[in-house]
């Protein structure tokens, strides 16, 4: 039997314990209450976003843009659809077409060049000569800086250990380092033509060049194991002599291919360029424009001004000239291909393409296919009939 006086303690003690409850009750309803307007207020700052940025997405005029599209305004031939460029091309004697030596002979300094080009990446290979006078035909290490008359800033105006080749690399005049060693700073004076080509930002300008010669780049005596180690993977090469004849032969035919380009483009007359044609070369460079704004999570207009263009107009006028050029030289290809009535099968796509034949058809599609095949047949029957001089 519990005491008066146990009894009214224990009462007291859970009259304490009662109001000590109500207290943190109280205590812990109101950080609840804090907690809940707090996570309330998160919540509703959440959907705030969430209906901000879907806003976005429903204004954004490029979230339905179509893909890319390789093969649009081209038939499963590799044709143009709806374009006969024997209309618009006044064709020439493509077979039997002279090339000059220059072209298709391919030095040893040349061929030297594009080995060495394959062993840059392997130290072990390669020795630094810092004893010896430049001269022509060597390989040499620079840095190099530019600075124009005009005081204006240039591309490539502080360049660091650029690998040229004396006699074959001219944008800088590198025969001006002949006689110098490794060490020395050379300065070189340059005024460029209206249009230069290599470097578009350099035309019409005054450039000094402050050429700092690195080192004179030899390459040790490379062994037929070491070609079958580096080389059997990627280009089935196992000896040195494959690998020079190979490379001569990519060098031959790039040379060659270049020409017959640059054959297109100034020698053949196209008496015009059929609207529709350019308007969808252009309307393709526009589609793939915009491809690359929503892929950088811009705007179209966003990404024209990136690029430094005003407006879309500013955009397609900047690149006129070179999409004539293209226009041309894909009129002149068909043109060719019409004449020789050539047909596109798809025994000659898969022998151009081999094992990624299956993979271009998904991304790129069989008109485009076929078109670059026919292109590849088209130069290389120029090629194989030409006068070599």
């Amino acid at each position: 039997m519990m005491h008066g006086s146990a009894i009214f303690a224990g009462h007291q003690q859970h009259t304490q314990n009662k109001g000590l409850q109500i207290t943190m009750f109280k205590l812990l309803t109101k950080k609840r209450k804090k907690r809940l307007i707090i996570s309330a207020a998160v919540v509703i700052f959440v959907f705030a976003v969430v209906a901000f940025i879907a806003s976005l997405v429903e204004d954004d005029p490029l979230k339905d843009l179509p893909p890319y599209s390789y093969s649009e305004g081209r038939n499963d031939m590799g044709y143009w659809d709806g374009v006969i460029a024997l209309n618009y091309v006044e064709l020439f004697e493509y077979d039997g077409l002279p090339i000059p030596d220059y072209v298709h002979v391919i030095t040893e300094d040349q061929l030297d060049y594009e080995i060495a080009l394959h062993f840059e990446e392997l130290p072990p290979f390669e020795r630094h000569i810092k004893n010896r006078n430049v001269k022509e035909g060597d390989i040499i290490s620079v840095d190099y800086t530019g600075t124009a008359s005009d005081s204006n800033d240039i591309n490539m105006n502080n360049v660091k250990g650029e690998a040229i080749l004396i006699g074959q690399t001219g944008y800088i005049n590198c025969e001006s380092l002949i006689g110098y060693k490794p060490g020395e700073t050379v300065k070189v004076v340059k005024t460029y033509p209206h249009e230069y080509e290599f470097e578009p930002d350099w035309s019409n300008r005054e450039i000094t060049w402050s050429i700092t010669i690195n080192y004179i780049i030899e390459h040790r005596d490379i062994e037929d194991d070491d070609i079958e180690e580096l080389f059997f993977d990627s280009h089935g090469w196992t000896t040195v002599k494959e690998m020079r004849e190979a490379l001569y032969e990519f060098l031959r035919f790039e040379s060659i291919d270049n020409y017959i380009v640059r054959y297109f483009e100034e020698e053949v007359t196209v008496t015009t360029v059929p609207p529709q044609f350019m308007e969808l070369i252009e309307s393709q460079m526009i589609v793939d424009y915009k491809h690359a704004a929503k892929n950088n999570g811009m705007t179209y207009e966003a990404y024209l001004a990136d690029m430094m263009f005003d407006n879309e107009e500013a955009m397609i006028e900047h690149h006129r000239k070179a999409n004539t050029i293209t226009a041309k030289t894909h009129l002149i290809a068909q043109a060719i291909a019409e004449d020789m009535e050539l047909k596109i099968t798809d025994d000659d796509i898969r022998a151009y393409y081999g094992e990624r034949y299956y993979e271009l058809e998904k991304t790129h599609g069989i008109p485009y296919m076929a078109q670059r095949t026919m292109y590849d047949i088209i130069i290389k029957y120029i090629i194989e009939n030409a006068v070599y001089l």
